[in-house]
């Protein structure tokens, strides 16, 4: 089931999961798993009629209006695209806002993918927003948010911003020659970053989307890195990038 919570915390869970799944029961696991949106809709007492799900677009809550909208959609109730509609143009609280989107999104309506598109080059939208429109956006293969999310790289003042869109960045593929010489550029800058984070997430993107051309430039790299992780992630890099992947 395509849901909007799955994609929020399937990363969480699974390293719970990972972690502790030879020690957990098979009951103990179910409850591990992220929760759909009808299961957090019950927590607040909603129902899961159309009726009631029609309602609760305009809940006084952000979050139940954006569980409804993912109910509705994950239903495939195409008969409320309109009144989903309706709640995405009066929504203002951003993560609702993109929830409700991706909700319209999945039920194959262009004013969802318009507004997840906008959302990518909004900088007054916080990052982790826009990067989550991005996400969303790559689950049904439209790219058009990779020139916002190079963007975010170049005009990041904080380590943190950066890193979100160097990581961000591993999700695209299928450049153009002009998109994969910018993702490229991105990513050996990035690669200079005073956060060891951002560097080592620079490392992890030129293996997954670099090429045998970047070799001299992450040895180049290696050779300044202190950082005994960072080093480690530039040599798994480094190996990946010389058997051609």
């Amino acid at each position: 089931m395509r849901i909007v919570i799955w994609l929020r915390n399937v990363v969480i869970v699974a390293s719970i999961l990972v972690a502790t799944q030879s020690s957990l029961s098979g009951d103990a696991l179910e409850n591990r798993r992220p929760k759909t949106a009808a299961e957090r809709l019950s927590e607040y007492h909603i129902g899961l009629t159309k009726v009631e799900l029609l309602a609760a677009l305009k809940n006084s809550s952000a979050d139940i209006r954006a569980l409804a909208a993912t109910q509705l959609s994950d239903v495939g109730a195409k008969d409320a695209i309109p009144y989903i509609a309706e709640s995405l143009v009066v929504e203002k609280e951003p993560l609702a806002k993109v929830n409700i989107a991706y909700a319209l999104t999945m039920l194959g309506d262009e004013r969802g993918t318009e507004a997840l598109a906008h959302t990518c080059i909004q900088h007054d939208t916080p990052s982790g927003i826009r990067f989550l429109a991005s996400r969303y956006l790559l689950s049904v293969d439209n790219t058009s948010c990779l020139g916002a999310v190079l963007d975010s790289i170049d005009r990041a003042t904080k380590s943190e911003e950066r890193l979100e869109a160097v990581s961000a960045l591993q999700d695209f593929h299928d450049f153009s020659k002009e998109e994969f010489e910018r993702v490229n550029r991105a990513l050996l800058y990035s690669l200079r970053d005073r956060s060891a984070a951002v560097r080592i997430a620079a490392s992890d993107a030129l293996a997954k989307l670099g090429g045998k051309s970047d070799i001299p430039n992450l040895n180049a790299a290696l050779l300044k890195e202190k950082d005994s992780v960072v080093i480690s992630h530039m040599h798994a890099a480094l190996r990946r990038l010389q058997d051609g992947k």
